[in-house]
């Protein structure tokens, strides 16, 4: 008969943080708990902050506008100088500009460029922001980031109206709920 071996769940919590995202992602697999662990947004912000802590779990996605795939440079086994060949954005134009990253997510443009792409590219997990409607005469610069205070990801537009001098709107969008308040902000 198997003895079972029980580790307290702040131990099992604290060895899932220190491991790699692919690696921790293995061990959705082995039980419903250990998924609803995984999935949970408070581990995937202990795991965050692990990473961020121990300056882990980095890489560097390089374009070579010549090839159309993208490579990653990992930084965690930078002694084996490895450049990798990779797929991680497979369904999306990886010729279109990033707009932005934060926290391992990357902010780009959809492959018809009729919205805003909020990628994990560990777990290949996407989200779509419809963009709002404009007009030729105006320049769209983008910005991405994290605000602490709604605890959610930030899609900024910064939109210039050439027939309006000095104008902008800010129309920040909330990745994760898709709310698209707006307000003018004047330079």
């Amino acid at each position: 008969m198997r003895s079972r071996i029980n580790i307290p769940h702040d131990m099992f919590d604290e060895i899932l943080c220190r491991l790699a995202v692919k690696d921790v992602l293995r061990f959705r697999c082995l039980s419903k708990g250990c998924r609803d662990l995984i999935d949970s947004p408070d581990f995937v912000k202990l795991h965050l902050s692990h990473s961020l802590k121990t300056n882990s779990h980095r890489f560097l996605i390089i374009r070579n506008y010549g090839n159309p795939k993208p490579y990653t440079l990992d930084f965690d086994s930078l002694e084996n100088a490895q450049i990798k060949n990779t797929d991680i954005l497979p369904d999306l134009q990886v010729d279109s500009p990033i707009l932005g990253s934060c926290n391992g997510l990357i902010a780009l443009h959809s492959k018809n460029g009729d919205a805003i792409v909020i990628c994990n590219p560990t777990t290949r997990k996407t989200r779509e922001i419809p963009k709002p409607p404009t007009t030729g005469n105006m320049y769209v610069n983008y910005g991405f980031g994290y605000d602490p205070v709604s605890d959610d990801y930030k899609l900024v537009m910064l939109i210039q109206r050439y027939n309006k001098q000095n104008q902008s709107l800010v129309s920040p969008t909330a990745a994760g709920t898709n709310r698209r308040p707006k307000r003018k902000a004047s330079e």
